[in-house]
């Protein structure tokens, strides 16, 4: 019985890690459309991807790096699309230090 303190303090920052919800502490992994209308999904379609990488840092001031492009006629001509039908958000964070945003365009 005097371990079961120890056990919920270790489930409850465990809980802290995770990426279940929208923001772990150590590691966040999630994919969100940008699409509200999930009623009609093609298949055989053509996906590109782009990313932007983004370092924030905090030492006296706040200061923040990016690079990359998310833009979405960018991404679109790049890959040849002629069409996009929908696309997706992922945010992958590391210690909400390091993180890649990546657009997921489907489409022709």
């Amino acid at each position: 019985m005097k371990h079961f303190g120890i056990y919920i303090t270790i489930l409850l920052l465990l809980s802290l890690c995770s990426g279940c919800v929208t923001a772990g502490i150590l590691y966040t992994h999630v994919t969100r459309p940008l699409d509200t209308n999930m009623s009609v999904t093609l298949n055989g379609i053509a996906q590109a991807n782009g990313s932007v990488k983004h370092i924030h840092l905090t030492v006296a001031v706040p200061l923040d790096f990016l690079w990359g492009s998310t833009s979405v006629g960018d991404i679109a001509k790049e890959h040849g699309l002629k069409t996009v039908h929908f696309a997706d958000l992922e945010r992958l964070s590391v210690l909400s230090v390091w993180n890649r945003y990546t657009l997921q365009l489907y489409g022709e």
